[in-house]
């Protein structure tokens, strides 16, 4: 099924001779690695694109946007046909809600108009949190199922028991509004881990002068910190958070904090990154306690800027699909217990697409005991590959994400990743592949908006005017782009000032450079 702009199964290949129609193996249990002698069974020739190709194709949906243009009304309803051949019935939340009838899934358009999302006439929610605000609700329950370390939150339930006396009154949400008036009003939640120190506050101030500023009153950004900070770190904090209303702290602690090991992958000489895993799932949880009747929930990395327009208008033409993962979609297999790499959640065999991960699924590179060495995925529990969108920024439905946040399953890993395994295999790094791996187990299918396209490293290039709409990974952005990743301080800047015009502005190579 093709579309203007869209393809449906980006990547899955039909092979000469026609596919093996061969069922793809159950899941394991969440947390458990795959079967290799059943993966065996099933495809000896060990061809896996030919065994596995075509199931993966039924399994996931994946509409993939190529063209500068959104998918259109009858790209979305072909992708819909397709569906509910499977067995799937996309319905518009606007319909579901009584709302009157919702007008078409993809309606046309260019996407430069710079208006908001359709507003669903949604009651006001009311909820254990009605009265209280968004940012004095996170310290109110342990939203990251690990044990803590010993911390007096005093200090920061003062600070949010008594919001600005201006606060909601301007031009923009604030997360320490109260929480039941967010539920009424947003239709965009974005929660950015963000780290105490000069680096973390600089890309808070950088993002707050671009692409914040855009937010208006339907959408909130807010930066997610552990509660579980220094004095020190934490005196430094509160005066910003008091001003611009924008800092979240959760229940979670740092993963330097509950992680201090060497890893086994780097042979025991060097500490992981630290990615801010537990305090992810932390902000997924808080967010499906709190905001129930908020349309989409966001993660975006602290070095990425926003289009906002561009983003609102890819949500408003996939209303139409209550269960969604909208990013730069890619596929990999995944290994819950990795103990060659000592990672809880290590990745094997990935590509841009499922061809490309199911081949690189087989191969074996390097020999063991030598750097480099990657097992065949088959050799090490990996699961066949699944799609998940890349970390620089994802945005889920509201349902995605409350099964993430309230599914006893994924609290269950959660908590075992910070269990007596949390040194031997360590949960520090792919928290955008492990969010893919939850949503397997979900009740529900989930569709794919890949974006791919619209997503990139922001760049300077010296062909940058015309590099910018290229397709590459690494460019300077534009007002088609929807998220650029890999930005410093100035480059935020800079980044803001191509995505924001709706016609655009032409290319600056010296300003680029200036800026980066």
């Amino acid at each position: 099924m093709r579309g203007r702009g869209l393809d449906q199964h980006r990547g899955v290949r039909k092979r000469r001779g026609g596919w093996r129609d061969v069922t793809a193996p159950p899941f394991p249990p969440l947390g458990l690695n795959a079967n290799g002698t059943e993966l065996r069974t099933l495809c000896a020739s060990r061809k896996y694109q030919q065994c596995f190709g075509r199931a993966l194709a039924r399994r996931y949906s994946v509409l993939n946007v190529y063209s500068a243009r959104a998918p259109n009304a009858s790209a979305l309803e072909g992708a819909a046909r397709e569906l509910r051949h499977h067995g799937l019935h996309p319905r518009s939340r606007l319909s579901e809600q009584g709302a009157g009838p919702a007008r078409g899934c993809g309606v046309d358009g260019d996407g430069d108009g710079a208006a908001p999302l359709v507003g669903e006439l949604k009651p006001r929610h009311r909820s254990p949190w009605s009265g209280s605000s968004l940012a004095a609700a996170a310290l109110r329950f342990n939203a990251s199922a690990t044990a803590q370390p010993a911390s007096d939150l005093a200090a920061l339930l003062a600070f949010t028991a008594k919001p600005p006396a201006d606060a909601g009154a301007g031009s923009s949400r604030r997360c320490d509004d109260d929480a039941a008036t967010l539920n009424h009003e947003l239709q965009l939640l974005l929660g950015v881990p963000s780290q105490p120190g000069p680096i973390g506050k600089l890309r808070r101030q950088a993002a707050r002068a671009g692409w914040m500023a855009a937010l208006g009153r339907s959408a909130l950004a807010c930066f997610l910190v552990s509660a579980y900070l220094r004095a020190d770190e934490l005196d430094a904090l509160l005066p910003e958070a008091k001003q611009y209303g924008d800092v979240l702290f959760v229940q979670a602690a740092e993963t330097g904090t509950i992680i201090r090991a060497r890893t086994r992958y780097s042979n025991f000489t060097k500490r992981g990154r630290g990615m801010p895993t537990f305090k992810q799932y932390a902000f997924f949880q808080h967010a499906a306690r709190t905001l129930r009747r908020v349309p989409y929930i966001a993660k975006v990395d602290d070095d990425s800027a926003v289009n906002l327009r561009r983003l609102r208008w890819y949500l408003e033409r996939v209303r139409c699909y209550p269960n969604v993962l909208i990013g730069s979609i890619h596929f990999a297999g995944f290994v819950p217990r990795a103990h060659w790499s000592g990672v809880r959640g290590d990745r094997c065999g990935w590509g841009w697409n499922a061809y490309s991960a199911l081949q690189d699924y087989e191969r074996q590179d390097g020999k063991p005991g030598v750097s480099g060495y990657k097992p065949s995925c088959l050799n090490v529990g990996a699961l066949l590959p699944f799609p998940f969108a890349a970390g620089a920024g994802y945005v889920l439905s509201n349902a995605a994400m409350r099964y993430i946040g309230s599914s006893p399953l994924v609290r269950r890993w959660v908590a075992d990743a910070a269990g007596a395994e949390h040194e031997s295999l360590q949960w520090q790094k792919f928290e955008d592949t492990t969010t893919g791996y939850w949503l397997l187990y979900a009740n529900f299918s989930v569709t794919y908006l890949d974006i791919n396209r619209w997503m990139h490293n922001g760049a300077c290039d010296p062909r940058g005017q015309t590099q910018r709409t290229s397709g590459d990974l690494r460019r300077p952005a534009s007002n088609r782009s929807v998220i650029v990743h890999d930005l410093k301080a100035g480059g935020f800047g800079f980044a803001w000032e191509q995505m924001d015009p709706p016609l655009g502005v032409p290319y600056d190579h010296q300003r680029c450079l200036r800026l980066k």
